[in-house]
């Protein structure tokens, strides 16, 4: 079951605030390292804001590369263990039905009522299912890198313009 391109799971939208809080962490302390340890060289405000704006770019582009290689692994781990628990279904046909049943006695459900609600959801779509009740994913609803990329280059740039900003805007 995919999901509508405006309607996003809470993991994607979380996923996308991670980036961004990372993101403009690494942008305000990088360009704030930089500013410092350029104006510990030379006292030269252009060179100095130079500097700073150079690490503003290298940086966001950097952290939106670093989001976007992480996120893009992850979902390719979870379309692998997708069709890791596909082929264990084929060669037992009871993988599902057990596992499900013992994700739910691990809840506190009892036995046969585990049973009895694995039988009722693998007869409607056993994989999605498995999937769900192991990992909690949900066939298609994968997280996006290039949402995360996004954030995490735009939060970088305006992270580090706080510290640009500051410097042109206050006194010597």
């Amino acid at each position: 079951m995919k999901n509508s391109k405006n309607k996003q799971t809470l993991e994607q939208r979380l996923n996308k605030i991670r980036a961004g809080v990372l993101g403009s962490n690494d942008g305000i302390l990088t360009v704030v390292g930089v500013l410092f340890s350029t104006a510990a060289a030379t006292s030269n405000n252009f060179l100095i804001l130079v500097a700073g704006f150079s690490d503003l770019l290298s940086c966001a582009f950097s952290m939106a590369a670093g989001e976007y290689a992480s996120v893009s692994a992850q979902r390719e781990i979870e379309r692998a263990v997708i069709k890791i628990e596909q082929r264990k279904i084929d060669r037992d046909k009871n993988y599902a039905r057990k596992t499900i049943a013992r994700n739910y006695i691990s809840w506190g459900v009892n036995r046969e009522t585990a049973y009895f609600i694995a039988d009722e959801l693998i007869q409607k779509h056993e994989i999605e299912s498995l999937v769900s009740a192991k990992y909690t994913l949900k066939i298609g609803e994968y997280v996006n890198p290039w949402g995360a990329a996004f954030s995490s280059l735009i939060s970088a740039a305006l992270g580090g313009l706080f510290p640009l900003l500051a410097m042109l805007l206050l006194p010597s």
